[in-house]
């Protein structure tokens, strides 16, 4: 009966993933935007590929950043600068259209244009590493990769194409994939909330708070090979469907409370001075003993299904 309850309560959060990246499309295709601070009243041809670059400066640290891409490539890298700079390159499905990229009072930086009349829209951005609120990125069948970017909230949607996330601070992280792999390197956040269908989900050498990661067929990795520092407690909660949960913490400094559970796989947990509560092929409830004042806190819920929990 538990066995069956937890297959309908991951089977509830596959469709409402699904029911997500749908929502996304949805989004993509209506998006309109008011009080342009920039038109571009220039237009170019069906089947032309065509390079354009876009500059605006930024004037404070309380922007918002919106960008999308469309059966290419994105990349976003911080500099220390004041203007954003956008290398584009697109191919048009019909004549006269063209890209968008202004300042709206409300949304801020915003790049706008109706992706049924583009084939493919790429882009190559340089933004001021520390002068924004919000960043949010939206892909379909492209590659997107972050770099080097410090921002209070971090939004990456995506399908069919591979997300990475490098050196990013801030308070919060969400990440959204189907059909390809996130990887997140190098950061430190507050919150870290990722959700991935049919690829894996890395993590490695993060220092972050609380984790919420949920996968479906697809592995889930998580490494650190420093001590944890930015925070006194954390909380990370892993739940997987078809795929394994693989964790492997390097740190001294580490106050364990596991909570550990599989319904058709094994567990294998290789870390020492642990008091076991529960310690059996499915199912481990252990903490530290004797725990140090003076080390971090760390309490881990991993949950699996049709796969293996790996601690070490």
């Amino acid at each position: 009966m538990e066995n069956r309850n937890e297959s309908n309560i991951a089977d509830r959060k596959t469709k409402v993933l699904i029911l997500c990246f749908i929502a996304v499309l949805v989004a993509l295709t209506s998006i309109k935007y008011y009080k342009k601070y920039y038109v571009k009243e220039v237009s170019y041809n069906k089947g032309e590929t065509i390079q354009e670059e876009f500059k605006l400066n930024v004037s404070d640290d309380k922007n918002k950043l919106e960008i999308k891409a469309l059966n290419g490539n994105i990349a976003i890298k911080g500099y220390e600068g004041t203007e954003i700079i956008l290398n584009t390159q697109y191919i048009l499905k019909e004549d006269g259209h063209t890209l968008d990229f202004y300042k709206d009072n409300k949304k801020g930086y915003v790049m706008n244009y109706d992706e049924t009349k583009f084939k493919e829209v790429s882009i190559d951005a340089l933004v001021p590493f520390n002068h924004f609120k919000n960043v949010n990125v939206l892909a379909i069948n492209s590659k997107t990769e972050v770099e080097n970017l410090q921002a209070k909230d971090l939004s990456l949607k995506s399908m069919n194409g591979k997300i990475y996330i490098q050196s990013f601070k801030g308070e919060k992280i969400q990440v959204e994939n189907l059909n390809a792999s996130i990887a997140i390197e190098d950061s430190i956040s507050q919150d870290l909330k990722v959700e991935n269908m049919n690829g894996s989900i890395e993590i490695d050498n993060c220092d972050v708070k609380d984790i919420e990661g949920a996968n479906t067929n697809g592995s889930i990795n998580i490494f650190k090979n420093e001590s944890l520092s930015s925070y006194d407690k954390y909380k990370w909660d892993i739940q997987n469907q078809n795929g394994k949960i693989s964790l492997k913490l390097d740190s001294n400094n580490i106050n364990y409370n596991i909570d550990a559970k599989t319904s058709n796989g094994n567990i294998m947990i290789e870390k020492n001075n642990l008091e076991y509560s529960k310690n059996n092929k499915n199912e481990v409830s252990a903490k530290t003993e004797n725990p140090d004042k003076a080390y971090k806190s760390l309490n881990l819920s991993l949950k699996t299904s049709n796969s293996s929990i790996i601690l070490k």
